[in-house]
Parts: structure tokens; C-alpha cells; sequence
């Protein structure tokens, strides 16, 4: 039960330790004034043996007992109101907003290296599972588990006092329902923590195509996922039936073991009744009692697979937590930016031991320098772009921006100083305005409408809702070359100082490409710019273009002399289709 505990260390932070105790003793309170109303079924029933007795029935003081019973039951009613919406639920939701609040940040500050070793849809199932434990556990803690224990220990007094035989007899089947419940939640725990694992993996399968679903469509995956869904909630299925037929027959012992105290009480009872040693009244209260201790144990106990499955849930939500390292955007010295001057000085890297990216790579990008990045996929192009914006940290070696290195400077800092388009040209589930409002959030409707104007996506004017049209998941309502007009209108508001285009036109046809090269030439001119693309109509005019190769630069200078030089980018360079092969 550790993770559990943990539950509680953070509701003690939430609420404090006054406001918890004060919750307990509330929940203590009302639950011990819930158990005496069988007090006064009782005291009933010793009216009408007084009556039996003495032929005098007590009109008045019978009346003055009903006028304080009906004031106990309103009484009851009010105290169970306040503490079930104060205490149980209002707590609990605002518990839940505290810990989802508190967090979220570990989601939206991932780091992109574990983001990437996961599944989307896992993360989402982890993190929702985790939330909806974190309540019911509070939920319930204040709801049912402090009243019913309360109520046990009340109960026991009373009947105690009034009876101690009876109430042996009452509780002589308590410690076997006890052995029995626990036996069973040690047997399923396993089946349990391995139940929610397949169902975080059938999620995840779920998160991954619908990540990628295009490219599902077109491989004709849909079926290939949906078994794999199958597979894990089959699996889940049998665990879950098998979890499920021990805690049913665990009811079904536990319902005859209620039924035994039952006849134990009844049996004894009439008994001390014919030898003088216990009245009627006596026997209601014992009985009355019998079942206000008895349900809701039985349902305390009913509730051990909730708890389980919490107990789990939390934990699999600590693990992810715990595994997933957060960014610290704020950390390190502010930028102080010069002139936009880039260089490696010998740097290390790889995404594994096993997969070794650069060893000693070195160059220089001069500030106001266009530089292109060629080379073959898997080369090292885009990687250099990642340690630029610190996705990934060198292994060895410095990165510096300004003179600047990196590694001490604040990310946020150096990602504001930085834009980029990609090939991918995501977009948010949102409006255009939205979108395009994230690279400039105070940006005028004349400055949205000259950015569409130059990036050619003056498309948007013609849609139904224009500018506040919703474009869909990941921008799938467009097409490649809306997405990625779109993506070079969020630079343009942008106008940051290093501009990083990664196959920036790949997706416009060649007249859409030469007008917007024309506003991207503009767009850098005095900037430093990073261009990585295959179309020698991109590269051609750079100031220097690096040749890749296997995570080294094996050539460098402009396309001229690359072409002059006849080595590996002459090779490559294919002046009839306008592509490096």
C-alpha cells in the first residue's frame, strides 16, 4: 500500500495536516451520531415491554422521545449533507484539480527523448487512470472507510455496554471475513497490476495510429492495430474475469458468514431471553447493530479490488513520473544575442552507446550566413538542428550561440531566438488564429493578414469561417501546402533572428515555392539561416553548403565550388531535376 500512501502525503499538502485531522474528526463525528439511531428503535420497543409489565403506557414522555427522534433524524440528515458535499465530495474534486494542476507540468515539460520512448496514448491513459485514483482514494477515504471503521468502534461500545455476550456472538465470524478478504487480495494483486498494464498498452496502440494516421491509411493498418487492440483487452478480459471470480466469491463467503452471526445472534438471543438475562429490546439493538456492522464491512471488504486496482494505477502514474525527466525552460543565464553567430566546437553525440551520431564535429556558421545542411536521410542534418534547440544535449563538446554556450543559457531564452519550419508542418487541433497567434500572441489583424499575405496563404480568407476556421488534428483538414504556408506564416510573425528551415517548401508546387522563396530571401536578409532541403533551387544560392555524411562534414563551400571540386555533393547534385539525388 505505498503508493496509497503517497496519496495521502499529497493530500496532506493539498489541504494540511489542521484541515485533515479536521476532516477525520468531522467524519468521526457524523458517523458516530449515524449509529445511535438504533438506540431509539430499541428504546421503543422498551416502551412496550414497560407497557407489557405494568399496563401504563408513559403517553407523554413516548411523545417527547419521538419529538427528540425526529429531532436526531434531521439532525442526521444535515450532518450527512454537509459532510458528503464538504468533506467527501467537494475535497476530492478540489484535490483532483490540485493534482492535475501540479502535475500537468511533467506532461507539457517532457523532455523530447523519453516523450519519444514512449506511446502518446499511453501518456494519456497513465496520466487519466493516475488522476481518477488520486480522487477515489480520497473520495472514498472520506466517504466510506473513516465512517465505517467509526461506526464498528461505535457500534462495539454500545453493544458492549448493553451486552457483552451478545456481542461476542455478533463479531465471532469478524476475523474469518478479515482472513478471507485479505487471502484473496494477495492472490489477485498480480492478475490486477498486469490487467492495467494491457489496458495502458491497448491504449497506446490506439494513441499511436491515431498519431500517425495517415500513414495508417496508406500501409493499410487498420486491421494490423485493431489486433493488437484485440490482443491486449482479450488478455485484459481473462485477467479481469479472473480478478473478478475470486472477489465474487469472496462475497458469497463473506454472505454466509453474515448469515451464521445471524443465527448466532438470534439463537443466543432467544435463549438469554427465557433465562432472564436478556430483554427484547436488548435483542433488537444486538440485531440492529449486527447489520450496521456487517454490510458495510462486508462492503469495505467488497471494496479491496478497488483498492487494489487503485494501489496500482497510482503506482504505474508514479513510474511514468518518475521515469520521464522534465526541462527546466528557466534554468541557466539569460541570452544576451550579438549577431547570430552558430559554431560547434567538438562535439560528441549519440542517441545511444550503441548508435553514435558525431564524434568531434566542428564548424562555424557566421552571423547573417546562409548555410545549407546536405546530405543523405540519416546523415546527421536534423540532429544538429535538435542539439541546437537542446531537444538532445551533446555527450561531449560545446555549442556556441553569440560566444554563448549553450548548455548554460535558459531554453526558453534560446528557443525564442530561434524559429523553425519543418517538413512536418504540425498544427494544433485549433483556429488558424490560434495557431498562427502562438508566434506572436499580441499580433494585430493587419500584422496576421501581411504574414498570410507573404507566406501565399491568402487561401485562409477563402474558408467559410476564415481566419477562425478549426483545421483539425495535427492540421489534417488542410493539405501539405496549406500546412505548410500556414507554418511560414507563424516565421514571419515570429521574425526571430536564426531561422532554421527543414524542407520549408517540400509541399508547394514550383510557382507557390518561388513566391514564397522571395518573401523567405527578404525574411533573412542580415539573419542567420540553416536551410536543410534536397531541391538544389532552395540551395543554390546559400553563402556555404556542408556535405554529411555519416555524422561528419565531408565537404564544404558553395555550391560552385562544391560543383567545381567534383566530389560527393557533385555526385549528388542533379542539375535536370533540381534535387539532390
Amino acid at each position: 500500500m505505498k503508493n496509497l500512501k503517497r496519496v495521502f502525503s499529497e493530500f496532506i499538502e493539498f489541504a494540511g495536516y489542521t484541515k485533515f485531522f479536521f476532516f477525520v474528526f468531522v467524519t468521526i463525528f457524523v458517523a458516530a451520531v449515524a449509529m445511535l439511531e438504533p438506540i431509539f428503535m430499541a428504546r421503543t420497543i422498551g416502551f412496550l415491554e414497560d407497557f407489557q409489565k405494568t399496563g401504563n403506557f408513559l403517553l407523554n414522555d413516548f411523545l417527547i422521545f419521538l419529538a427528540i427522534w425526529g429531532a436526531y433524524l434531521l439532525t442526521n440528515m444535515v450532518l450527512n449533507y454537509i459532510h458528503r458535499y464538504f468533506i467527501s465530495d467537494k475535497t476530492a474534486l478540489e484535490f483532483h484539480n490540485f493534482i492535475s494542476i501540479k502535475y500537468a507540468k511533467n506532461l507539457f515539460l517532457m523532455q523530447y527523448g523519453d516523450f519519444l520512448s514512449k506511446k502518446s496514448g499511453s501518456i494519456y491513459k497513465d496520466f487519466d487512470r493516475g488522476m481518477d485514483a488520486f480522487f477515489r482514494v480520497v473520495f472514498f477515504f472520506f466517504l466510506t472507510f473513516v465512517k465505517v471503521i467509526m461506526s464498528f468502534i461505535v457500534a462495539l461500545t454500545i453493544m458492549m455496554y448493553f451486552n457483552w455476550k451478545m456481542t461476542i456472538l455478533a463479531l465471532a465470524m469478524l476475523p474469518f471475513m478479515a482472513i478471507v478478504g485479505f487471502g484473496i487480495a494477495r492472490k489477485t494483486d498480480k492478475p490486477q497490476e498486469e490487467n492495467n498494464k494491457r489496458w495502458t498498452d491497448a491504449f497506446g496502440h490506439i494513441g499511436n495510429f491515431f498519431s500517425n494516421m495517415q500513414l495508417g491509411k496508406i500501409l493499410r493498418l487498420e486491421e494490423t492495430f485493431r489486433s493488437k487492440f484485440v490482443q491486449e483487452i482479450s488478455e485484459a478480459l481473462r485477467l479481469q474475469k479472473f480478478t473478478s471470480r475470486w472477489w465474487s466469491a469472496s462475497d458469497m463467503i463473506t454472505g454466509v458468514f453474515v448469515g451464521i452471526s445471524r443465527f448466532l445472534v438470534i439463537g443466543f438471543g432467544v435463549y438469554f431471553i427465557m433465562q432472564g438475562e436478556l430483554t427484547i429490546a436488548g435483542l433488537i439493538l444486538t440485531f440492529s447493530y449486527l447489520e450496521r456492522i456487517y454490510f458495510p464491512l462486508s462492503s469495505l471488504f467488497g471494496s479491496l479490488p478497488d483498492f487494489q486496482r487503485w494501489e496500482v494505477e497510482v503506482g504505474i502514474f508514479y513510474e511514468m513520473i518518475e521515469k520521464s525527466h522534465t526541462e527546466k525552460l528557466d534554468d541557466g543565464k539569460n541570452f544576451e544575442p550579438k549577431n547570430g553567430e552558430i559554431i560547434f566546437e567538438n562535439v560528441n553525440f549519440g542517441y545511444s552507446d550503441e548508435r553514435k551520431i558525431f564524434e568531434n564535429l566542428n564548424f562555424s556558421i557566421f552571423s547573417g550566413e546562409k548555410v545549407a545542411l546536405v546530405g543523405n536521410t540519416g546523415a546527421g542534418k536534423t540532429t544538429i538542428v535538435s542539439l541546437l534547440f537542446r531537444f538532445w544535449e551533446p555527450n561531449s563538446g560545446k555549442i556556441l550561440l553569440d560566444g554563448q554556450d549553450i548548455s548554460t543559457l535558459k531554453k526558453a531564452d534560446l528557443r525564442s531566438y530561434i524559429g523553425m519550419v519543418t517538413q512536418d508542418n504540425s498544427l494544433f487541433n485549433l483556429t488558424i488564429r490560434e495557431n498562427l497567434m502562438f508566434a506572436k500572441p499580441d499580433a494585430t489583424d493587419d500584422e496576421l493578414k501581411i504574414a498570410l499575405q507573404k507566406a501565399s496563404a491568402d487561401f485562409v480568407w477563402k474558408l467559410e469561417k476564415g481566419i477562425e476556421t478549426m483545421i483539425g488534428e495535427r492540421g489534417l483538414k488542410l493539405s501539405g501546402g496549406e500546412k505548410q504556408r500556414l507554418s511560414i506564416t507563424r516565421l514571419f510573425l515570429q521574425n526571430p533572428e536564426i531561422l532554421v528551415l527543414d524542407e520549408a517548401t517540400s509541399a508547394l508546387d514550383n510557382k507557390t515555392e518561388k513566391n514564397i522563396q522571395k518573401s523567405l530571401d527578404a525574411l533573412m536578409k542580415g539573419k542567420t539561416a540553416i536551410i536543410i532541403a534536397h531541391r538544389l533551387s532552395t540551395i543554390k544560392n546559400v553563402d556555404k553548403i556542408f556535405m554529411i555524411e555519416h555524422g561528419k562534414i565531408i565537404e564544404s563551400g558553395t555550391y560552385d565550388e562544391l560543383v567545381a571540386r567534383g566530389g560527393k555533393f557533385a555526385e549528388l547534385a542533379n542539375p535536370d531535376r533540381l534535387v539532390i539525388s
